[in-house]
């Protein structure tokens, strides 16, 4: 193995076997994204017809001293893609409790910590961890209850769903009128 198939690969422990420097840079580019035919007109330097250089690409694609440097690569991209989304995953998860926690020290101006932020960000969390589903909706609504209310000093009485007619307890309706 050449000084540059090491770079970044001191962690590998099998042997890889040695690549010409066409085969090496056949390897990289399929790595990289390339289809075999046009990565192999690149390493070779082909200017023969397209028909040979998929021929050759074939071959090469299954030469036993490149299919474990195709493996090697492949299995360092997953590997390399897995990390990188359990990142994100982890570091979304930790700013939405973040956002939850100072959703609920920030105050409006009656003093009430901000809970539908707070909800949201939970909401997130659990979509994150795929405990709740896109289309769930929570209900993040506050209810208070009003204290006493005097209008000139006499206090004012809410009897919601009681009679208002203080002399017979009956209520007009539409059906009596």
């Amino acid at each position: 193995m050449n000084e540059e198939q090491r770079n970044g690969l001191e962690d590998f422990e099998p042997e890889l076997p040695e690549l010409t420097m066409q085969q090496n840079t056949f390897v990289k580019l399929i790595s990289q994204g390339y289809i075999p035919t046009d990565a192999y007109i690149e390493a070779y330097n082909s200017t023969g017809k397209r028909a040979t250089a998929y021929v050759e690409a074939s071959k090469l694609l299954k030469h036993p001293k490149i299919t474990p440097w195709l493996e090697y690569y492949k299995q360092v991209q997953k590997e390399h893609i897995a990390n990188e989304i359990k990142y994100s995953i982890d570091d979304a998860f930790n700013e939405f409790e973040e956002m939850k926690l100072i959703a609920l020290q920030s105050t409006d101006q009656w003093g009430r910590p901000n809970v539908q932020a707070a909800n949201k960000a939970i909401e997130m969390k659990c979509k994150l961890k795929g405990l709740m589903s896109d289309d769930a909706i929570l209900n993040n609504s506050i209810t208070m209850q009003m204290g006493d209310v005097e209008v000139n000093g006499v206090p004012l009485e809410f009897n919601i769903g009681e009679a208002t007619d203080a002399t017979d307890g009956e209520t007009e309706t539409a059906e009596n009128t």
